[in-house]
């Protein structure tokens, strides 16, 4: 199959909202910011053939907002050719929202008709072909939200050669990611296998304080109807994490998406 047609988001995020994105049930994006920020990035690993359902969830972040600020959650998503809008949803303007109630904390309203928190649910359908995303072949099922033996031995061949320095091994957990992404965006330079290896080596190398590996704080989201799981922690932040002893601007965060592919949980994304 010859590559899609090339398609990318773009995210308009502004302080005082917290933001969650699914997109087909997986987890897109979940984030609050402290400034105005406007990330955007490949998006064709998300679609799925037919019908797509893209939902967000937004809610006040705490404390106050300055009133220069104006509160806005833009996302979009559009072919990188010519720019082409195939999906939009922007708050304020989702939804009409009844007036508040008497009593109702002011702080949670934008202004008399536009509050949060907000739910909004989208839908399109891509005018082209796409790959199938491999998560959508899995099985069904259920599983509790502390994770299954399968699911925390995927997570840990990460974590274990990350902790040996072993790349060859950080490699391997992150295979199926890779040959995910080649599917979608084709051979990548910077990908490339040897390419690959060196640049992760020279970051293996770096001196890492690594967080411990905890069990019972992650949490394993059922997502797609159990075709997916969603590693975070039970505090929000990544699932897995390390800090660099010397230079705080540089850290390693993981928050991992797991499907079953070749009969075992494996990171797909």
């Amino acid at each position: 199959m010859a590559l899609p047609v090339p398609h990318y988001y773009q995210i308009l995020h502004s302080p005082g909202v917290v933001a969650r994105v699914t997109v087909n049930d997986i987890p897109f994006y979940r984030r609050a910011v402290d400034f105005a920020m406007s990330p955007a990035g490949p998006f064709n690993h998300m679609i799925v053939p037919g019908d797509n359902v893209v939902v967000l969830e937004l809610t006040p972040a705490p404390g106050p907002v300055p009133p220069t600020v104006t509160q806005t959650f833009d996302f979009r998503i559009m072919r990188e050719s010519d720019d082409r809008v195939v999906f939009r949803a922007k708050w304020p303007d989702l939804v009409d929202y009844p007036k508040p109630e008497k009593g109702d904390p002011p702080t949670r309203y934008l202004d008399q008709d536009k509050r949060l928190p907000a739910v909004y649910t989208g839908r399109f359908e891509p005018d082209f072909e796409n790959p199938r995303p491999i998560w959508l072949d899995a099985p069904t099922g259920a599983f509790p939200a502390e994770g299954t033996r399968e699911q925390h031995d995927a997570v840990l061949e990460l974590y274990e050669a990350f902790r040996r320095r072993d790349v060859d091994g950080f490699l391997a957990a992150s295979e199926l990611k890779l040959a995910e992404h080649r599917r979608f965006y084709g051979a990548i330079p910077e990908l490339a296998p040897d390419v690959a290896k060196a640049r992760y080596g020279e970051m293996l190398r770096e001196p890492w304080n690594l967080d411990p590996y905890d069990p019972s704080q992650l949490v394993f989201e059922r997502r797609a109807e159990g075709r997916a799981a969603y590693v975070t922690r039970k505090d929000g932040t990544p699932a897995l994490q390390a800090r660099h002893q010397t230079d705080p601007s540089q850290a390693w965060r993981a928050n991992l998406l797991l499907t079953r592919a070749e009969g075992r949980w494996r990171i797909f994304w």
